[in-house]
């Protein structure tokens, strides 16, 4: 089971639990499984068993797809080592925003304890920022 939260429209979401063990026929409609295979092959190493999380993210871009959600944004809690970020980034059009408690490798943009309300107002404040930026992007091109 996965379950998990987004933020959409300026507001956090919840994704219910689901089940991954069918494969929902996302392959006809999903992401681009040929460049999975490549960030695979290619050294990014996930902690997660390879199906598991090539169906994960074959759901969640079939999530944003069918809301219409063009330009992502993807909050990682416990980073890793970022192993991750790159799969968000180019698989799902996403901008990653990763939050660690240890910046030992220095891949968390918010460094921070999950649990404790400072981290969950920088959060707060890069989101806002991000969504102004988004919003300014989109009245220029769209008078």
């Amino acid at each position: 089971m996965i379950s998990g939260i987004i933020f959409v429209n300026g507001e956090f979401e919840s994704i219910p639990n689901v089940h991954l063990g069918a494969n929902f026929l996302l392959r006809e409609i999903g992401m681009n499984l040929e460049h999975f295979n490549v960030l695979l092959s290619g050294g990014y190493h996930v902690w997660q068993q390879p199906q598991e999380w090539r169906l994960f993210l074959e759901f969640v871009d079939t999530y944003f797809k069918n809301r219409k959600i063009e330009r992502p944004i993807v909050v990682e809690l416990g980073t890793a080592g970022n192993s991750q970020k790159k799969y968000y980034e180019e698989l799902l059009g996403a901008r990653h925003i990763g939050i660690n408690i240890s910046n030992k490798r220095g891949e968390s943009d918010i460094l921070g304890n999950t649990h404790d309300e400072g981290t969950l107002g920088k959060l707060k404040s890069m989101l806002a920022t991000i969504t102004k930026t988004s919003n300014r992007i989109m009245k220029c091109m769209h008078p």
